[in-house]
C-alpha cells in the first residue's frame, strides 16, 4: 500500500511511489560449508527458513509519452526491509535490515483504449 505522485505534465514525465509492504518469505535448500578439517568441505546441510516483516518500498521512474495513447514506463526499486521473526531450523542466520536494489523493476509499454 503506498502513493504514487507524477511530475510535470510533458511528453517525459517522471513519477515516484512509495509505499509499505508486509511480507512473508520461505527459503529452504541445501547448503555446503568449507571448514579446516582435512576433508575441506563439510556433506550437504539441509535449512528451512521462515521470515516476517516489514518494509519501505521507493519506486523512481519515467513514463515516456510516444502518443496521446501509446507510453512507455521505466521503474527501479528501492527496498528496505526489517525481518521482524525469523523461524529458522539451523543455525544459519539472516541480516535484520535488507536493502535491495532493482535498477530496472519494470519496463512497461502501455496502449490506453477510449472506451466510449
Amino acid at each position: 500500500m503506498g502513493i504514487e505522485k507524477d511530475f510535470l505534465d510533458y511528453r517525459i514525465q517522471p513519477h515516484i511511489f512509495i509505499g509499505i509492504n508486509f511480507y512473508y518469505t520461505k527459503y529452504s535448500g541445501v547448503y555446503n560449508s568449507y571448514n579446516t578439517s582435512p576433508w575441506g568441505w563439510a556433506p550437504e546441510s539441509k535449512f528451512n527458513i521462515k521470515t516476517l516483516g516489514i518494509g519501505l518500498l521507493i519506486n523512481p521512474g519515467i513514463r515516456l509519452k510516444i502518443n496521446d495513447k501509446i507510453s512507455m514506463i521505466l521503474e527501479s526499486s528501492l527496498g528496505i526491509n526489517n525481518n521482524i521473526k525469523t523461524y529458522k531450523k539451523d543455525y544459519i542466520s539472516l541480516e535484520k535490515l535488507e536493502l535491495k536494489i532493482n535498477p530496472i523493476e519494470t519496463l512497461v509499454i502501455n496502449y490506453r483504449f477510449d472506451l466510449k
